[in-house]
């Protein structure tokens, strides 16, 4: 497990699964609104996760991201953990030259 927190304005319950879709951003971000997305696509491509909540003291964002170690089981049904062959993700989301 890897925890960050930051010291932002925090994410608002409401917009946190928001936060992983490409190119959303607050409108006084300095940032393309790429990063997290990078964040739950790594996630999602290795099995892991990641949880938004509010930092433990101040203002701000916690992030949690989990792996489960190769050789670990599926909590659903005891397999064993293997990466994905298909490493690809990135490819397959239209952009502006892709339909």
């Amino acid at each position: 497990m890897l925890t960050v927190d930051d010291d932002g304005p925090g994410i608002a319950p409401q917009e946190r699964e928001r936060v992983f879709q490409r190119f959303s951003r607050r409108t006084d971000s300095p940032g393309s609104g790429l990063g997290l997305t990078l964040v739950a696509q790594q996630m999602a491509l290795h099995r892991g996760t990641v949880r938004i909540s509010d930092r433990l003291e101040g203002p701000g964002a916690r992030f949690e991201i989990r792996l489960p170690r190769l050789g670990d089981t599926d909590t659903d049904d005891t397999r064993t953990m293997e990466l994905p062959l298909r490493r690809d993700w990135l490819s397959d989301f239209p952009g502006p030259d892709r339909p």
